[in-house]
């Protein structure tokens, strides 16, 4: 057999702006103006960092049976920073401006750790039989701060917002899933095979960190479940001069 080490790094930063107003001329007055001087811009940032560590064996590709087993490691870290309206004293900043002020920061992390495997035995000289099962705990959680400046073009004054800070943290949230798979494939010759399928999926549980987050709403959505059936067939004919895939399957989602 062979032992395996898979290691992965990866860094996306973003810069998001958007005129919300889609025109390139002033739509809104700042509080205190007497006419417009700006338009409805929003704009932020997305820094997301991920890492991967995999251990796996594989078993040699002989004989009725191969297999692989392994164990699984990723952490993955977001931080968003979001900017919508404008703002000249805190006693003029309000929810109800034209453009509905906003200064956020948050950062949302998840650690997921698993254990997994699968198998593959040629039960009958035609008949192939595949069986994995999967063991995975994820521990997630958020910060969420949102503050305004007093000017949006002075960013040295910053101060609580017209309602106080809003801030929220959940963390720790832990949650454990067992996913699988199991299939069994008939070869109807060396070009043509069928196969039959069901497997379960996860997805964790989920922040909704926009800029409208409220106390009440400051909770993980559970996570997403579901449930496969598939049937579908693989060919190579005339000499692999034509390729063949047609698959039915079904789908079935909760907390989708």
């Amino acid at each position: 057999g062979t032992l395996m080490s898979i290691s992965s790094y990866e860094h996306y930063k973003a810069n998001d702006y958007r005129d919300q107003d889609f025109v390139d001329v002033p739509t809104i007055a700042r509080p205190g103006e007497t006419k417009f001087s700006v338009g409805n811009a929003q704009f932020g940032t997305y820094d997301i960092r991920s890492k991967t560590q995999e251990f796996r064996y594989v078993s040699p590709d002989v004989g009725k049976l191969r297999y692989v087993a392994g164990l699984w490691w990723a952490q993955n870290e977001i931080d968003r920073h979001f900017i919508r309206g404008f703002c000249v004293r805190p006693s003029v900043c309000t929810a109800s401006s034209p453009s509905s002020p906003t200064n956020y920061y948050t950062d949302i992390y998840n650690v997921n750790r698993a254990v997994f495997g699968q198998a593959t035995w040629d039960l009958y000289p035609t008949y192939t039989l595949v069986a994995g099962l999967r063991r995975n705990v994820e521990t997630s959680g958020f910060n969420y701060l949102r503050n305004f400046y007093t000017d949006q073009l002075d960013r040295s004054t910053f101060v609580p917002g017209p309602v106080g800070q809003d801030q929220f943290s959940s963390s720790g949230n832990r949650d454990w899933a067992t996913t699988g798979k199991l299939s069994i494939q008939k070869q109807i010759n060396s070009d043509w095979m069928v196969y039959a399928m069901t497997a379960t999926g996860y997805k964790g549980l989920a922040y909704d960190v926009t800029s409208g987050l409220k106390a009440a709403a400051a909770f993980p959505v559970s996570p997403e479940t579901s449930r496969s059936w598939e049937l579908g067939t693989k060919a190579n004919l005339f000499h692999n001069r034509m390729s063949l895939a047609a698959t039915i399957y079904k789908t079935d989602f909760k907390n989708y």
